[in-house]
């Protein structure tokens, strides 16, 4: 398996040392991550080729549904190519 292909667990959360222990922790067991302080940043990233998952950091209201809505159905990251 190449490192193109590795799996990956991508962290996204607005507290950089949050990140830097998940991303820790994770390669304390073997797993290679990526982090990013906001979903934008997430989003504009080219879509790996290998298995990955998605740890996400989500306190919104009620009204903050609305911006999380990227993770409806319909978005291309909950879908096969």
């Amino acid at each position: 398996m190449t490192s193109a292909d590795a799996p990956t667990v991508f962290v996204i959360d607005d507290d950089a040392a949050m990140r830097a222990a998940i991303q820790g922790l994770l390669k304390s067991v073997g797993l290679r991550s990526e982090t990013f302080g906001i979903a934008h940043e997430f989003l504009h990233r080219k879509r790996p080729d290998g298995p990955s998952c998605l740890v996400l950091d989500v306190k919104p209201s009620w009204s903050q549904w609305h911006r999380i809505s990227w993770l409806a159905p319909s978005s291309e990251y909950l879908h096969d190519r």
